[in-house]
């Protein structure tokens, strides 16, 4: 990944200030493309560390999806979550990325 890669980085400038929308955009973008990774590969965990940030993120996509309503897309999520985390795990939708 280069610099230009991440959020915030223009050539010449640096880092600089990003917006709300950009950053919605940017992390819509994220979860497309990480849905399309899950699709294509299903989910792969290679530690215990892993597995708690991976809950984390499908729990925040499911979110994003549920209020993008794109159902298909949280079908998958859903399954994701419900065939590779404990039952006692909490698989509910985080919607806390509104403010990260």
């Amino acid at each position: 990944m280069n610099e230009e890669d991440y959020l915030g980085y223009e050539e010449g400038s640096g880092y600089t200030q990003i917006d709300e929308q950009q950053l919605e955009s940017t992390l819509k973008r994220w979860c497309d493309e990480a849905y399309e990774l899950l699709q294509e590969e299903g989910l792969r965990i290679s530690n215990d560390a892993h597995r708690e940030k991976a809950l984390l993120a499908l729990r925040r996509m499911l979110g994003l999806f549920i209020e993008q309503e794109e159902y298909e897309k949280c079908t998958l999520v859903k399954q994701i979550l419900e065939k590779n985390f404990k039952p006692n795990s909490d698989l509910t939708p985080l919607f806390d990325y509104r403010t990260l």
